[in-house]
């Protein structure tokens, strides 16, 4: 049986921290704005995304713990690695298998799940949390049986999710980062002006660029975007309108 009152308690970290981290980004937005935002005219499905996401991702976690628990760690006898490879290691597939389930999402069959993430106009750092229960699923039950495969650390597996929390602030702040920094980076890792072509209206643009912290992924499968390629200045970001269905539809993922 589900217990509610321990779903909670192992959130309260990863809550604490994306609301630590996002007064942060906040006066971030407010300091250097990458665009003027309406952080207004989107908020209530922002808020009902934040939610779902980290409602369903609880029990998510939860469900997959009572499992692992019951069968034991190290199925497949990884914990054998010594950690100076096996923490890394980690770290990559993890991300790797992020890239591919967000790849997956925007094929036809998937897309129903992932539209209502793309439906936001107003890009900031809590706007990047509309997702659905099976988007959620896609991005965190990979990675939590890959760190039972793996026997890793609780502290390490912790701090992957803080990390996924933190990136997923970097990846959709309104914050304009220095351009010679975000060149710097951009080689390693997803930056914000980087990730906003993702969400642009235009299809040649939004089917590019899915990595989620690490952009090397996209450079070796052929789906990277350079920002420096693309004419940002009516860069225009939602569904488009053959796309938009009532917001329960897309919070539902139908």
């Amino acid at each position: 049986m589900i217990d509610g009152w321990r779903i909670l308690w192992d959130m309260a970290v990863p809550l604490a921290f994306f609301f630590a981290a996002g007064a942060l980004f906040a006066a971030g937005e407010r300091w250097r704005p990458l665009r003027s935002v309406d952080k207004r005219s989107g908020r209530q499905l922002d808020i009902i995304g934040f939610a779902v996401t980290y409602g369903s991702g609880g029990l998510f976690l939860a469900v997959f713990t009572e499992f692992a628990n019951s069968i034991g760690p190290d199925p497949l006898g990884l914990a054998t690695l010594p950690w100076i490879i096996s923490i890394p290691l980690f770290f990559l597939v993890t991300d790797l298998l992020r890239y591919w389930a967000h790849w997956a999402m925007h094929s036809q069959r998937l897309w129903a799940i992932h539209r209502f993430h793309h439906s936001v106009a107003e890009l900031y750092w809590f706007s990047g949390n509309r997702d659905t229960a099976a988007h959620t699923a896609l991005l965190i039950v990979p990675s939590a049986v890959f760190a039972w495969l793996m026997d890793m650390p609780a502290v390490v597996a912790q701090f992957n999710l803080l990390l996924q929390i933190l990136w997923n602030h970097v990846m959709h702040c309104n914050i304009a980062l220095p351009a010679a920094l975000s060149r710097a980076i951009e080689t390693v890792v997803v930056t914000p002006r980087l990730h906003e072509l993702h969400h642009s209206l235009l299809p040649a643009l939004r089917d590019r660029n899915f990595g989620s912290v690490f952009s090397f992924w996209d450079r070796l499968f052929g789906t990277y975007v350079p920002p420096d390629s693309v004419d940002r200045s009516g860069l225009g970001f939602g569904l488009e309108p053959q796309d938009r269905t009532p917001p329960l539809r897309m919070v539902l993922g139908l």
